[in-house]
């Protein structure tokens, strides 16, 4: 009796030890697998982040029924999306691309506030009139040599700061022709970029050639 039990001991162990080695095994299969899937998730929200963000930052020079020029981000150009236009265009993309092609001109609520922040849009300018005849007349290299000068990694600032008019419509041409404005809000800290990523038309145009 004694040697039989003896025997099953060493079985018993032997069964046991096996049993947990395939276990673990199984364990690190799986912490592999959930280890690969997330990473593959991650990149995909990753991508998807960078895009809504691109889109969130696009700067957008709008003309008002009030004949004023208004400057407003894409965040905030989505939030008056959902406010007034859901009912005439079935996305936000399809909104976008009518007001880039001037098919709406927009009556722009004066105190509607911004995703996330007790702010208001509004921020408006008067185009310039001599500056927007130039435009239409001349060549865009004759253009940028009458009222801009090439700055530090070729970035283009204002000959004339001085008046906001002025600045603001220089900028709301060339934005037209793929320039990126980064606005500082003040004289000197205004400038544009051809190779930025916040131009909506040029992001449009990217979008039409990858189609």
């Amino acid at each position: 009796m004694r040697k039989s039990n003896q025997r099953v001991i060493p079985l018993i162990l032997i069964v046991l030890l096996t049993a947990t080695f395939v276990l673990g095994c199984s364990i690190l299969k799986s912490d592999k697998k959930l280890q690969n899937k997330n990473k593959v998730i991650e990149l995909e929200v990753t991508d998807e982040e960078d895009s809504d963000n691109v889109e969130e930052q696009e700067l957008f020079f709008i003309p008002n029924q009030d004949g004023f020029v208004y400057l407003l981000y894409g965040s905030q150009l989505h939030t008056f999306y959902k406010k007034m236009y859901t009912h005439k265009y079935p996305d936000y993309q399809s909104f976008k691309v009518s007001i880039l092609n001037d098919s709406i001109v927009p009556p722009l609520p004066r105190r509607m506030k911004l995703p996330d922040c007790e702010c208001y849009l509004g921020e408006k300018f008067s185009e310039d009139s001599v500056v927007k005849s130039f435009f239409s007349h001349y060549s865009l290299d004759a253009f940028i040599e009458k009222y801009c000068f090439i700055m530090d990694n070729n970035r283009l600032g204002f000959l004339d700061d001085k008046s906001y008019n002025k600045r603001m419509t220089v900028a709301y041409c060339l934005w037209q022709r793929g320039y990126d404005f980064i606005h500082g809000g003040n004289p000197g800290g205004d400038w544009l970029e051809r190779n930025g990523k916040c131009n909506p038309f040029k992001n449009l145009q990217k979008q039409e050639d990858n189609e």
